[in-house]
């Protein structure tokens, strides 16, 4: 990507915030240099990244970490109504900078709004980032009323849209065919994919989960645990940011239970040690049932390329249950039964070429979200205007 052609991409999560948003922004900038992309959006609770390297694209706060905002996965209440302040800031980095093409991300609905706004302003091209389904899961009240007028705007001025996943797009196929041009942007790793190595299990096997436990996965992730709590010898150990009480007050938390908080670079060798990776995703729930559909899980990539086995327990229909059995690289308990999601964790751990059979799938699988394949299909976009043929 020429310098002409730089890139502001607008995310209310920014690096080293250690959420689903904010990794993948950041593993997305490592393709790039800072003559050709800027990252800018709210500062990190523990201010802006200070280890950085210069090569890369700079990460910029257009929004203090000490500014209110109401919590919440897609539905920031209220937080519209921060919007008009960030407009002008990111007009001027625009124009600073010579920006060309603008990518909002969401799942921050004031984000993607100002910086829609923000492009038509400076004329520059606009790439909407859908991490989650917007308008699709809106609940009645003021969020859905705003996200019906923003997002048919945000899909007309779009030069293309980027999803998540093939998931994200297929629902689009499906609600607005031919309406617009999308793909997925898929999230990325930097990492080289480790060689295949014979996936052995210890007499006490330690049986991991990564990331937080949340709405998305909440009931079937106290199945799991509940199971893996069971299982003889073995140790439940969380990488997490939420304390033991938080994990408690979940419901989730075993007696056989540890918990440690890790850096993404020294996250991926602790998988490495384990000997089979949890991931839970909610049958029900919360979220909208279109989200349970969709998403997609940001840890399901380290989990790939770990060189270990994966347990999923995930709900028939869900895009994640689909796509892990189409590429045999987990296997999958897809009924709520707590017996047969002990009997799936016992069948991993004593079943050695089953085990081999999908590690070896899921470091094949994860081919396609390396970041070079990745990059290239964003430059491609983003240059011409159109995706990379098939």
């Amino acid at each position: 990507m020429r310098s002409k052609s730089k890139v502001l991409l607008v995310s209310r999560s920014l690096p080293p915030t250690p959420t689903g948003s904010a990794i993948i922004v950041d593993n997305l900038s490592r393709a790039f240099t800072r003559e050709e992309m800027i990252l800018t959006g709210k500062e990190p609770p523990g201010g802006l990244p200070r280890d950085r390297d210069p090569d890369l694209p700079a990460v910029i706060a257009v929004e203090s970490s000490r500014v209110w905002s109401i919590r919440g996965r897609g539905n920031h209440h209220l937080a519209i109504l921060r919007a008009p302040l960030l407009i002008p800031r990111l007009v001027r980095l625009i124009r600073k900078e010579g920006c060309r093409a603008v990518i909002g991300v969401y799942p921050d609905a004031a984000y993607l709004f100002a910086a829609w706004a923000a492009s038509r302003r400076t004329e520059t091209r606009f790439f909407p980032y859908f991490h989650n389904t917007y308008r699709e899961c809106q609940r009645p009240g003021m969020l859905r009323t705003f996200a019906r007028w923003l997002q048919p705007r945000v899909f007309r001025d779009a030069a293309h849209v980027f999803t998540m996943s093939a998931g994200i797009s297929a629902l689009y196929d499906r609600l607005y065919p031919g309406q617009f041009s999308h793909s997925p942007l898929l999230h990325s790793f930097n990492e080289t994919i480790p060689a295949f190595r014979e996936p052995q299990v210890r007499s006490e096997p330690v049986l991991a989960f990564s990331g937080n436990v949340n709405g998305s996965c909440l009931e079937a992730a106290r199945r799991l645990f509940a199971m893996a709590g069971q299982i003889p010898g073995a140790r439940v150990q969380f990488f997490t940011g939420a304390s033991e009480r938080e994990l408690a007050d979940l419901g989730v938390w075993t007696r056989n239970a540890r918990r440690t908080c890790l850096p993404r670079q020294q996250l991926l060798p602790a998988l490495e040690e384990c000997d089979v990776l949890l991931l839970p995703h909610g049958f029900s729930g919360t979220f909208h049932p279109i989200e349970y559909e969709t998403i997609f899980p940001t840890k399901t990539i380290e989990y790939l390329i770990s060189g270990r086995p994966i347990l999923a327990h995930s709900p028939p229909g869900a895009f994640l249950t689909r796509f892990l059995k189409e590429h045999d690289c987990a296997l999958v308990v897809d009924a709520p039964d707590p017996a047969a999601v002990r009997a799936g964790l016992e069948r991993l751990l004593r079943d050695a070429d089953l085990r081999a059979r999908l590690v070896r799938r899921a470091l094949k699988t994860a081919e396609p979200f390396h970041i070079s394949r990745v990059a290239a299909h964003f430059r491609e976009v983003v240059q011409n205007g159109g995706p990379t043929p098939a």
